[in-house]
């Protein structure tokens, strides 16, 4: 699962299974990478510093100092099992900046932290979507969805308006801390139709619409202009909005700032994150795909298995990442 092969250095675009792109991991670390860099067709085993083997790509852009990936970045065709964090073993990607495009990911990735402007669609079941902002776009989420913290200037939960969240089925958990659907913190002006039962949705905010919810799905803290559609089963949303601080966790997620299993720490506005696939986990820390600290402009699509992007965003201050670079174009 999940090939590619380099076509030139600073191509970083289809990174294939057991890349690291942490800043603090052993495999590719992706850290302090500088704006209008393609990242394509990394292979496996391969550390994405500095962009040539046992390198270390921290302090490349400006206003650096650890890690942390500037704008116009390009990170495409990464597959399932890709470790996006800083900190964490598997997909940690948090704190995405805006302008970030993330598309056509696929099982077992983590995506926490998305702004607004940001695009969700067609995500399978499995994933995990935390920290998602206002002008999201999350429509058609099935089953076994949790989408919490989604909202602006948020501290613990609260949903903002202009939300539309369509589709939900049965047994979604729509809450911050509760194990099925919960939605708390919601305001007034929010049109919930057609949902299903096992739901929960109290305390939603103006102009917010979630309709046709699926089962097994979380959507609580959503935040203003969020469109949460098509969306598969086993997907969990929690704390999307700008200027979070961590709030609606959902349980078995810990969106607090150096825990162990989800670490949501906010993405900013113009993220696209489009048609990810199942068993993703979108949450900073968590041991799957948690994208953390990705710079606006930057370009995520087709990301592959065991891949890990983190601290790619400008003006970050925390990182150091590692050598053991490999070779570039090779089976996993």
């Amino acid at each position: 699962m999940g090939r590619g092969c380099v076509s030139s250095p600073y191509s970083y675009s289809s990174l294939t299974p057991h890349q690291n792109n942490s800043s603090l991991t052993p495999h590719q670390n992706n850290s302090s990478v500088t704006p209008h860099l393609n990242n394509s067709s990394l292979t496996p085993h391969q550390n994405n510093s500095s962009l040539t083997p046992h390198q270390n790509n921290s302090s490349l852009t400006p206003h650096l100092n650890n890690s942390s990936l500037t704008p116009h970045l390009n990170h495409s065709s990464l597959t399932p099992h890709q470790n996006n964090s800083s900190l964490t073993p598997h997909q940690n990607h948090s704190s995405l900046t805006p302008h970030l495009n993330h598309s056509s990911f696929t099982p077992h990735q983590n995506h926490s932290f998305l702004t607004p402007h940001l695009n969700h669609s067609s995500l399978t079941p499995h994933q995990n979507h935390s920290s998602l902002t206002p002008h999201l776009n999350n429509s058609s989420l099935t089953p076994h969805q949790n989408n919490s913290s989604l909202t602006p200037h948020l501290n613990n939960s609260s949903l903002t308006p202009h939300l539309n969240n369509s589709s939900l089925t049965p047994h979604q958990n729509n809450s911050s801390l509760t194990p099925h659907q919960n939605h708390s913190s919601l305001t007034p002006h929010l049109n919930h139709s057609s949902f299903t039962p096992h739901q929960n949705h109290s305390f939603l905010t103006p102009h917010l619409n979630h309709s046709s919810l699926t089962p097994h799905q979380n959507h609580s803290s959503l935040t203003p202009h969020l469109n949460h559609s098509s969306l598969t089963p086993h997907l969990n949303h929690s704390s999307l909005t700008p200027h979070l601080n961590h709030s609606s966790l959902t349980p078995h997620l810990n969106n607090s700032s150096l825990t162990p299993h989800l670490n949501n720490s906010s993405l900013t506005p113009h993220l696209n994150h489009s048609s990810l696939t199942p068993q993703q986990n979108n949450s900073s820390l968590t041991p799957h795909l948690n994208h953390s600290f990705l710079t606006p402009n930057l370009n995520h699509s087709s990301l592959t298995p065991h891949q890990n992007n983190s601290s790619l965003t400008p003006h970050l201050n925390n990182s150091s990442l590692t050598p053991h670079l490999v070779s570039l174009g090779g089976p996993v």
